[in-house]
């Protein structure tokens, strides 16, 4: 409620007051009773404002009396309205207390304009913060007679207001010592406030960051920045949030790889004010992961190739001296021990089951053969089946990808499950097998025309069906596998022809990469 109305309110009250005891009296001329019927609306608002409204009246240099108070100010006080209305103001409180309000009062008084002041008052219903103001009423020589007084409880929005300010020091303290990006977009994408981490990161002050969009940054590779305004876009207008990942550049070195957070700030009525992003330079981290991955590889790369070279050197030397044993004894003792000879046939079987065994191992491993590259590898692969199940491969290579040991162990284990289970189950004696370029893929088709299956009832045969999956994700690839009873069977893989661990520092890398929901 306005100052001067609530000033009017308790004048009026007053004024009411007094003439409804004239009226007792049959005092009142009509025009005074127009009058007071004019003032009740405002003795309404005097007696039922929450606000406590009080009427001073100026008797002389430090001498006030009470004329009028509130019953909101009466309640908050404690007190019946014949304890203060009619009584001096220093005969109504303890001498400190008074001694506070007559100074108050006659700095009003003194300076005839309003005061305003917040204060501690102790109160029935404990220590209240309020703020108090008074309004000088001059009479018509010009001096102040009375004063208007308006008392507004402030202790809950005082508690607020510490409450708030309490959070955003927490929150400032949180945000500027983070090491993680922080950054604040209005909803045109404009930047409104940067943490100290992203300052270092661009070795700038705020200044010139502030009020710039991702399309004015000449930090972001090609399409980065169209991507970041379309993701911003998309938290204002949907309020929900967004991840992506960006390719920047970060003062005085090389490009950078980024994940990003950006979440809607809503205000009370739901509607997204400004967008927070958090964000992340992720560029050591995924060089260390590839780093890994590449240790991964190589250490399974050398482990293979021990468990190749022991396999053939050690378990094959004795498999084979066991074998050449058991045709001696067979060739010495069968005449003299006919038993023998069946013993010593049965121990040559299992002999010649062991290192079948052992070669189809060797087959499952890093084959030599990569060493001199994969199309050698790959014909001495076609070679090999011709020779143990009489099947032919005919080799369509248009070209052949340069892949890492891992990535190329992985490619050949996919031709050699896809062209032994052909020569095994296909029932047809020949297969093709194709590599070739197509833009920035690869596309390798192994197919042959025999009797097909049904891909998902393999049931527990599947277990070379997702080791070759397992495989193409190696590569990051897909496997599509097309087979049909009686229609044949094609394994169908389509790569990236960049590496699977690119250098997360190519600025291409992720151009036309959408952003995550």
């Amino acid at each position: 409620m306005p100052t001067l109305l609530l000033a009017g309110a308790v004048l009026l009250a007053g004024m009411a007051l007094g003439w409804a005891a004239r009226r007792r009296a049959g005092a009142l001329t009509p025009a005074e009773t127009a009058a007071a019927r004019g003032t009740d609306y405002l003795r309404q608002i005097f007696e039922h404002a929450t606000d406590g409204l009080f009427l001073i009246e100026v008797l002389g240099e430090a001498r006030f009396r009470n004329l009028a108070i509130n019953p909101a100010l009466l309640q908050s006080m404690g007190m019946r309205a014949s304890e203060l209305v009619g009584r001096m103001v220093h005969e109504t409180a303890v001498p400190s207390v008074a001694a506070l309000f007559i100074q108050r009062y006659q700095r009003c008084v003194t300076s005839a304009v309003v005061q305003r002041e917040q204060f501690v008052m102790l109160l029935p219903s404990g220590r209240r913060t309020v703020e108090m103001t008074l309004v000088p009423l001059r009479d018509e020589s010009g001096r102040v007679r009375q004063l208007v007084g308006i008392v507004h409880d402030m202790t809950e929005r005082v508690a607020l207001e510490a409450a708030l300010v309490t959070r955003e020091r927490e929150f400032r303290t949180l945000v500027e010592n983070c090491p993680d990006l922080i950054v604040r977009y209005d909803r045109d994408g404009r930047r409104v406030y940067v943490n100290p981490a992203f300052t270092r990161m661009r070795q700038q002050s705020a200044e010139p960051l502030l009020g710039q969009s991702p399309a004015d940054d000449p930090a972001f590779a090609d399409g980065e920045a169209e991507r970041m305004m379309t993701a911003i876009r998309a938290v204002v207008s949907t309020g929900k949030a967004q991840r992506l990942t960006s390719i920047f550049r970060k003062a005085g070195q090389d490009w950078r790889e980024g994940d990003l957070l950006l979440v809607p700030e809503v205000d009370d009525g739901g509607q997204v004010r400004t967008v927070l992003g958090l964000g992340r330079d992720m560029t050591v981290q995924r060089q260390q992961e590839a780093e890994l991955r590449q240790a991964r590889a190589q250490l399974r790369s050398l482990m293979a190739s021990r468990v190749s070279r022991e396999l053939q050197e050690e378990l094959g030397q004795v498999l084979t001296a066991l074998r050449l044993s058991a045709g001696m004894l067979r060739v010495q003792y069968a005449d003299s021990l006919p038993p023998l000879l069946a013993a010593s046939n049965t121990m040559t079987g299992l002999v010649d089951r062991a290192i079948a065994t052992m070669r189809e191992l060797l087959r499952g491993l890093r084959p030599a053969s990569l060493d001199e590259g994969l199309a050698p590898a790959l014909d001495a692969l076609s070679r090999d089946l011709c020779r143990r199940h009489g099947f032919e491969c005919r080799l369509d290579l248009g070209g052949v990808p340069e892949l890492s040991e891992e990535s190329a162990a992985a490619l050949f284990g996919i031709v050699q499950e896809a062209l032994e289970n052909a020569a095994r189950h296909a029932g047809v004696a020949e297969a093709d097998l194709s590599i070739r370029r197509l833009g920035d893929e690869w596309e390798l088709v192994v197919r042959d025309a025999g009797r097909g299956f049904q891909p998902d009832s393999v049931g527990g045969q599947a277990y070379g069906l997702q080791v070759m999956k397992a495989r193409a994700s190696l590569l990051g690839g897909e496997l599509l596998i097309d087979s049909r009873a009686g229609q044949g069977t094609a394994v169908m893989l389509n790569f990236p022809a960049a590496p699977a661990n690119p250098n997360p520092s190519d600025p291409s890398r992720l151009a036309g990469r959408p952003f995550d929901n």
